[in-house]
């Protein structure tokens, strides 16, 4: 079964662009919080250039009900695509759809500046000693060499999905299935799920996507 891993990217770029593109870094080579890293030579684009969407907060899975995606959650394309050692880029052009056109003017005032990658990886990850930047001590890293394009999306705050606010209706269920048995995560989840919790995250415990930024 696929595993698909999501990462946050970094901020809109400054790079020139057209009418209705902006360039958005989907990869660096900075280790993330969760003790992994992307190479961005690593990645296989050839799935994604087949079908180059931009979407909406990873808006191509069904909800918990089953329902199929909103395809208004496709917001734009990918239409060029820059690939270097140190990142990855994409230029993705907007519909002018409303939702679409929405989330365009949104990101073109610079309200909102976060992009998100899904990935699969095509390898284990492999195990590296290094310096960390910030407190200088050696840690060790899993480097994912080889891996998968499969979408982009604009998001609004990059965050691991396990730490996600929830909604009214997803805290009163999480917390009823905490008060009958703390111990129980499997019903925990289920609680959460059953309390429309968003299509973007699978709520598996040993398949859930991970999450970075990268500043």
């Amino acid at each position: 079964m696929e595993q698909m891993i999501t990462r946050i990217g970094a901020s809109v770029l400054d790079r020139p662009s057209g009418d209705r593109t902006k360039w958005h870094r989907l990869v660096t080579r900075r280790r993330d919080g969760h003790g992994t890293r992307f190479l961005p030579m690593g990645g296989d684009l050839s799935r994604h250039k087949s079908n180059p969407v931009w979407l909406w907060g990873h808006g191509s899975g069904r909800n918990a009900l089953g329902d199929p995606p909103d395809p208004r959650n496709v917001i734009g394309q990918v239409v060029d695509y820059d690939q270097q050692r140190e990142y990855l880029d994409v230029l993705v052009r907007y519909d002018d759809e409303p939702f679409a056109d929405s989330v365009y003017q949104k990101v073109n005032k610079g309200l909102i500046r976060a992009c998100s990658l899904g990935a699969l990886p095509l390898e284990p990850p492999v195990e590296v000693e290094e310096r960390d930047e910030d407190t200088g001590k050696t840690v060790k890293t899993g480097e994912y060499r080889r891996w998968m394009l499969t979408e982009g999306s604009n998001v609004i705050i990059g965050s691991n999905p396990e730490a996600m606010a929830l909604t009214r209706e997803q805290s009163v269920a999480v917390l009823r299935a905490m008060e009958e048995d703390p111990g129980d995560v499997d019903a925990i989840l289920r609680a959460a799920a059953s309390a429309d919790w968003p299509s973007t995250y699978s709520l598996d415990r040993d398949s859930a996507p991970t999450v970075r930024e990268v500043a």
